[in-house]
């Protein structure tokens, strides 16, 4: 059995049918089984493949390729937490800015992760931390501070990514 899809149509059809060939005159001859309307192409297409046997079953291993997972409910919770108990706030009277939110992020990254400082900007990789605190991709730390606003080495939070 397989499903033919007419083109000629504004509406797509999937027509149901068998083929065979004639015993007597050997034309290939075709049963039509039924008719599939009102979905769309999409839907149809999909319904072709699988009696085609071009699905791969759910319970099958290549069903499904993980490309990537990162870390997130212990991150957003632990920074929700700071949040709410006004960590942001008692650091710097502007919680949203870059340092403020880099510092939460270190406060919070070595509560879950063990290692150096170093070591935690480098989690990035496995963790939604740093964009959870607006810093995308790697943390670069000997240019860091300057692209996101270092107020100087008095500052409250500029020696929380110094590296020694």
């Amino acid at each position: 059995m397989h499903l033919e899809i007419p083109q000629h149509r504004v509406n797509p059809v999937g027509v149901l049918r068998s083929s065979f060939r004639d015993p007597v005159d050997g034309k290939v001859r075709h049963t039509q089984h039924g008719r599939i309307t009102g979905v769309s192409l999409s839907i149809l297409r999909n319904v072709q493949a699988a009696l085609r046997d071009e699905v791969v079953p759910l319970a099958d291993p290549a069903a499904f390729k993980i490309i990537g997972s990162k870390e997130f409910g212990a991150s957003a919770a632990l920074l929700a937490l700071a949040k709410d108990i006004g960590l942001d706030s008692a650091l710097y009277s502007k919680p949203k800015q870059p340092w403020v939110q880099d510092t939460l992020a270190m406060i919070a990254g070595r509560i879950i992760y063990q290692g150096s400082k170093l070591a935690l900007t480098h989690q990035w990789k496995y963790s939604t931390l740093w964009e959870l605190c607006g810093t995308a991709g790697p943390v670069d730390v000997d240019v860091h501070w300057q692209h996101r606003g270092n107020h100087g080495p008095g500052h409250a939070g500029a020696s929380l990514l110094s590296v020694s």
